[in-house]
């Protein structure tokens, strides 16, 4: 949609590293040489240009240019140039840059310019997530049960829209799964649990007090105990956070709590650690 737009051929975003540029995605209308995953120097790439100023940069004609006799442009040939760097972390990952072998018939606008910059920004705020989301489950996977957060809808509807990988061993469906629907994690609770269960969730979306609730549900052909608190931080929306942990033995338990209680605040500021009389397997 951004080549169509902007009239150019290829669409990359680069990512940089010391004086490597690297193509971390590309799009080429009509298909093209570019690879994901391809390396290059970066003093060799267009992107090295823009590397000076650190805003955008556009030129419509490469050849007639300030840049034609650039080692980029002997090597590629491209002719309009238009691209914009970001920045994750604080620090410099890469570039949102569009090309075309063809040179324009008119300068690039102000709003174009923009609109790369504006692209680029949220290409920043996606890797981010995207990065962030991994270092959070690399953290989760290390707890014997799962992180959660779950929406209950005025009509009844439910999902989670973000479930930790530990899902996947307690309830047996995806993240993906349960983003779109609950259905399938209610499905597999005892059919003498699940009233009280969603009972315990309409009273705790209600009045978001301390709720902590135990039961069964179908694992491994069998029917085995879970339990599920959810975090302080919670909200009439009836959105919030919570834990899930299977508590096989009281030393997965405990070994649940002594994980979690090492977690910086911003990781597990969901979590209501048990106090000893109201844990129901002591």
């Amino acid at each position: 949609m951004a080549c169509e737009y902007l009239g150019l051929e290829t669409g990359i975003v680069s990512k940089i590293t010391g004086q490597a540029y690297t193509v971390h995605w590309q799009f080429t209308l009509g298909g093209g040489d570019a690879v994901n995953g391809s390396t290059f120097p970066l003093d060799q790439t267009y992107c090295s240009l823009l590397l000076r100023s650190r805003e955008a940069l556009a030129t419509d004609h490469m050849g007639q240019s300030e840049y034609g006799d650039h080692v980029a442009y002997r090597r590629f040939g491209l002719e309009c140039y238009l691209a914009a760097p970001f920045w994750v972390d604080g620090e410099l990952f890469g570039t949102v840059n569009f090309s075309s072998r063809q040179p324009r018939s008119r300068p690039f606008t102000e709003t174009e310019k923009m609109f790369v910059t504006l692209l680029a920004r949220w290409v920043a705020d996606t890797v981010y997530q995207q990065k962030h989301t991994e270092t959070l489950n690399k953290l989760v996977t290390q707890i014997p049960g799962m992180l959660y957060q779950y929406r209950l809808w005025p009509d009844g509807r439910s999902a989670f829209p973000y479930t930790s990988p530990g899902i996947q061993d307690i309830y047996g469906i995806t993240a993906e799964q349960a983003a779109v629907d609950a259905a399938p994690v209610f499905d597999r609770i005892h059919p003498d649990d699940l009233a009280g269960v969603a009972a315990s969730i309409e009273q705790f979306a209600r009045t978001l007090q301390h709720w902590q609730h135990a039961y069964r549900i179908r694992w491994q052909g069998g029917w085995h105990w879970v339990e599920a608190w959810p975090g302080p931080r919670c909200s009439p929306t009836a959105a919030f956070s919570g834990t899930v942990i299977s508590p096989m033995s009281m030393s997965a338990t405990r070994s649940m709590k002594s994980r979690t209680s090492s977690f910086p605040p911003s990781v597990m500021n969901s979590a209501c650690p048990l106090h000893p009389s109201q844990d129901p397997f002591n």
